[in-house]
């Protein structure tokens, strides 16, 4: 066998051992620019990554299975001082309706647009997101996963 055949069969060893590393994924998730979170049907949070905290500017250890909103500081949710999905809001919410609508088809969801003010460090701030999710099962459970881009800036330069 060829040094080229030894190489690429060491190569092909090595990308398996990282797909099935956890800790290739913990460093994968915590260096994407992309939010990343795990949510059950009342989009309750259960697992996130550094960039979620950074987009909403939050700290991880006040987050422990808070909803979306709370979470994120969404402004019906802050000032209705409910949780997500119960405040007047969640009727009509692109993003409540999109993951509960994956969750239930069992289908992914592709690029949604969200337009929201989010409560960050108490001011009110105008964000412009996309967001994919996936139905997953995790822990024995349905639950969700939401990959977030913020494209503020994008849509900023756009709308000026």
């Amino acid at each position: 066998m060829g040094d080229r055949n030894r190489v690429s069969i060491k190569m092909k060893i090595d990308i398996k051992a990282l797909k099935d590393s956890n800790e290739f994924l913990n460093l994968l998730l915590a260096n994407i620019d992309t939010a990343v979170f795990i949510a059950d049907e009342n989009l309750r949070i259960y697992q996130f990554n550094d960039s979620f905290l950074d987009l909403f500017k939050r700290s991880g250890e006040t987050m422990a299975e808070m909803t979306f909103g709370a979470a994120s500081g969404c402004i019906n949710a802050v000032r209705e001082n409910k949780p997500c999905g119960e405040t007047s809001a969640c009727g009509s919410c692109v993003l409540k309706q999109s993951l509960i609508a994956s969750l239930s088809a069992r289908e992914p969801h592709e690029k949604k647009f969200l337009e929201r003010v989010f409560y960050i460090h108490g001011q009110p701030v105008k964000k412009y997101l996309e967001f994919t999710s996936r139905p997953i099962v995790f822990q024995d459970r349905r639950m969700i996963l939401v990959f977030v881009y913020d494209v503020t800036k994008m849509e900023q330069k756009k709308l000026s």
